[in-house]
């Protein structure tokens, strides 16, 4: 819905439509990175650094969370 509404230019409405979806699941990336994306248009630096924070949190390949082998595949 918030990728719609932004698409039509109702920023507050897609801001909220994406807030929502956050709270429905935290572990859902998509609207933390719209919401990131909404913050750096409007040169929220604070918010950007706390809604990348969190994508960088649940990145399950991020190197702090790994705790053992990535296998790389290479063809």
């Amino acid at each position: 819905m918030g990728t719609v509404l932004r698409k039509e230019n109702q920023k507050d409405a897609a801001r909220k439509a994406y807030t929502q979806a956050t709270t429905i699941d935290t572990k859902f990336l998509p609207p933390y990175l719209s919401l990131a994306s909404m913050a750096y248009e409007t040169g929220n630096w604070t918010e950007v650094l706390n809604l990348t924070g969190h994508i960088l949190d649940l990145d399950p390949l991020n190197h702090v969370a790994v705790t053992s082998y990535v296998w790389i595949l290479i063809r």
